[in-house]
């Protein structure tokens, strides 16, 4: 029997998903903020990473964990949700956990929605029709968290796609949507009934794969990278370079946020030092002024170019 998942693999190389969706835009832009891919894919459905052997594959973000058990891909990231829908998260072996949603910083939630004349508790959608994409989730949550006996999830119903519009429309009376701040629900008149289950974008891995030195070394790579543009994102630093009279440089160590890091070298000249650090990029600039005010004078954020020096800093006298 042919088998067309090897001859659609290349020996030697590592395959890692990456999510379709509404996951897809964020979670291309943090590769490429790592360094990871050097441009937008747009509409090619394989790319070749920046890390040796490895290649980036566009898979279904609900198939995800599927797809990485055959064998398309030895590695893949999407949500926790789907993994637990489809019934592979046991299967597969779970790498890293990221925090990031299509907009935010925060978990996505599986929640029970309806219009509130219609359904305003979850008591009240026992034996209702539910649509949603994700039956099996939704049963399972459903009778763990809410007590729902088999009888009242008789009518739960699958969709594919645009189930907001299935109570609005008459074709249900709840249904689930994947909400980040429940705001667009709360927009067209929805109320929140229960959180059903909380996700976050998991990285993950076929555990066969994870017996090649290769596949596991470009893995740990692309996690580590991928984490560091993650953390950048939602606290990005910059790099300050300045010169410090060796009278004032313990002193002006000690209001570096970063000061057990910082690099101290010589120059020429031995009353001065260069020190090079890491700070955060939120109130860089105001921590540049105070350190001209304790004498570091030529300091530059490598980032935009913005440097203080002593020849630049203003003095104003009483009359």
């Amino acid at each position: 029997m042919r088998n067309c998942i090897s001859e659609c693999r290349q020996q030697g190389k590592t395959y890692i998903g990456i999510p379709s969706g509404s996951l897809q835009q964020h979670t291309i832009q943090l590769l490429i903020d790592a360094g990871l891919l050097e441009e937008n894919p747009g509409r090619k459905y394989e790319v070749p990473s920046t890390v040796p052997d490895a290649v980036f594959r566009i898979l279904d973000r609900i198939d995800m964990g599927r797809r990485v058990i055959q064998g398309v891909a030895d590695a893949g990231i999407t949500g926790r949700d789907y993994l637990a829908e489809t019934g592979t998260l046991d299967d597969v072996a779970i790498i890293d956990e990221f925090t990031y949603s299509k907009q935010t910083r925060q978990p996505s939630r599986l929640v029970l929605a309806s219009k509130p004349d219609i359904r305003s508790s979850i008591d009240q959608c026992k034996g209702s029709v539910i649509a949603t994409e994700m039956p099996n989730l939704t049963q399972k949550m459903l009778a763990e968290k809410f007590g729902f006996q088999k009888e009242d999830l008789a009518n739960i119903e699958r969709t594919n796609g645009k189930t907001e519009t299935s109570v609005p429309f008459g074709s249900a009376d709840a249904f689930t949507d994947i909400t980040e701040t429940g705001s667009t629900l709360r927009a067209n008149g929805m109320v929140e009934l229960g959180t059903l289950f909380e996700s976050s974008p998991q990285l993950f891995a076929n555990r066969e794969s994870l017996k090649l030195p290769n596949v596991v070394r470009a893995i740990e790579e692309v996690a580590t990278r991928f984490r560091a543009a993650l953390e950048h994102e939602v606290a990005p630093q910059i790099l300050l370079e300045l010169n410090v009279p060796i009278s004032q440089k313990d002193a002006i160590l000690r209001m570096l946020p970063t000061a057990k890091a910082a690099d101290v070298v010589p120059t020429a000249n031995a009353d001065w030092v260069v020190i090079t650090t890491l700070v955060p990029e939120e109130g860089a600039k105001a921590l540049m002024y105070k350190l001209l005010e304790a004498g570091a004078d030529d300091i530059y954020d490598n980032k935009s170019g913005f440097t203080l020096n002593q020849k630049m800093r203003v003095r104003v006298r009483g009359s």
